[in-house]
């Protein structure tokens, strides 16, 4: 008997390629994926609450590594440090419309994701 189950990365990688993201961005000139998480994981407790609450409306993006992958594909490591980047990222965000409401806040998709991996980093710790 075959197993048609998908397993849970198979799932999320069709479920980006359909939105237009890759599973596996091209890297090339991404930002390291350490510094995502470093400059994430120093914006404390507020953030983390933020991220906790974001992953329960998208519990398919509960991995620290899937996480700083996406965030990491936006940032041009060519283009100034982490957190400079990630600011640019998250107003691109905004001006695309790649936006996410979290306890009637409005965030850029970049912002939330951030949070997430302050909150999984504090899981971690």
């Amino acid at each position: 008997m075959t197993d048609h189950r998908m397993d849970r990365r198979s799932v999320l990688a069709g479920a980006l390629a359909f939105l237009g993201v890759t599973a596996a961005p091209d890297r090339s000139r991404a930002m390291d994926t350490r510094a995502v998480v470093e400059t994430a994981a120093r914006f404390g407790a507020d953030a983390a609450e933020v991220g906790r609450r974001y992953l329960e409306s998208n519990g398919s993006e509960a991995n620290c590594q899937l996480l700083a992958d996406l965030v990491a594909a936006n940032l041009d490591r060519d283009a100034g440090e982490a957190p400079e980047q990630m600011a640019m990222a998250a107003s691109e965000d905004f001006r695309c419309g790649r936006v996410v409401t979290v306890d009637g806040w409005l965030l850029s998709r970049t912002e939330a994701r951030i949070c997430a991996i302050a909150y999984l980093a504090g899981q971690a710790a």
